[in-house]
């Protein structure tokens, strides 16, 4: 697999603040995970310490520049997430000032996806669960009742997340799965709980 680290420019560091950033980048990465590397780095500057000029050109422009890396994925899920969470730290610490540094490439991008998920969950915590229980309380006009939307939500959310855990032993879960199975656990569980409850009421 294939792992882009991309600065946005414009490209104003001088040659050697650049070269210094992607020299340490790569000693770093090469110290601490050499053997995830498949191929020698590649970029304008670890091209150039080595007289390949004509093909550093081609990781450089006036407005971005690329460090690639070419790395092994087939060691699991869990070591290349740890492995591209490095790289991309550690570009972030490294970088100049006054850049935008950021990775691109299928493991990095999932790596994002599973960063905004667990964000989406968070805010679903925060924000829908105590909107959907004032609604109901408003709706119901009796506290006590919202004991039971609360402990059906709990438990479904329990069995749910322990049988997707059990699946995901033997088989790849989609990391947008546990944010959409939250959202429609709470929407099932608040909507047949306040038709129960409404119906207990009358």
């Amino acid at each position: 697999a294939t792992l882009v680290v991309l600065a946005e420019g414009p490209l104003l560091a001088s040659y050697e603040e650049w070269c210094g950033f992607e020299r340490a980048l790569a000693a770093s990465i090469q110290t601490e995970h050499a053997s995830f590397l498949k191929a020698p780095l590649a970029s304008y500057c670890l091209l150039a310490d080595r007289n390949l000029t004509y093909l550093a050109a081609n990781f450089v422009s006036p407005e971005a520049a690329q460090f690639v890396i070419t790395y092994d994925a087939s060691r699991g899920q869990a070591a290349t997430s740890k492995f591209v969470a490095y790289v991309e730290d550690k570009a972030q610490s490294l970088k100049p000032h006054h850049y935008k540094v950021g990775a691109t490439g299928f493991d990095a991008f999932a790596r994002a996806s599973v960063e905004g998920e667990r964000k989406d969950l968070s805010a679903v915590d925060e924000v829908s669960v105590p909107l959907a229980l004032l609604v109901m309380a408003l709706t119901l006009a009796c506290v006590p009742l919202l004991v039971l939307p609360v402990v059906n939500m709990l438990t479904a959310t329990i069995i749910e997340f322990v049988v997707v855990r059990l699946l995901a032993k033997s088989m790849t879960i989609a990391p947008f799965v546990p944010s959409i199975m939250l959202t429609v656990t709470l929407a099932i569980s608040f909507d047949y709980s306040l038709f129960v409850c409404s119906r207990y009421l009358e």
